[in-house]
């Protein structure tokens, strides 16, 4: 099996591999929460580029399975993503 190409592969921070790109679908948002003495904060903060209204959104993600691990890039559009890609391709 040959190695993905290297604008669409992202290795494993855990083991090394190289995930799987994929997308999470997020069209109701996504917060983050920090987390202070082992529990989230009260305060939640809007993660950018992940809430949508009246269409489907996604976040451009690599998951690791062996290491249960996800990856995912916010505050650009998969449509976005797939264009880069294909650009840096042509140019290849």
């Amino acid at each position: 099996m040959s190695d993905p190409p290297i604008h669409d592969s992202l290795r494993c921070p855990s083991c090394g591999a190289y995930m799987e790109t994929g997308a999470i679908s997020v069209s109701t948002g996504l917060n983050w929460l920090r987390v202070h003495h082992d529990r989230p904060a009260d305060m939640a903060e809007a993660v950018p580029g992940t809430h949508s209204v009246m269409r489907a959104n996604h976040l451009v993600a690599w998951r690791c399975k062996k290491c249960r691990l996800i990856t995912a890039r916010y505050g650009e559009p998969l449509e976005r993503h797939r264009k880069m890609n294909e650009a840096v391709a042509d140019n290849a």
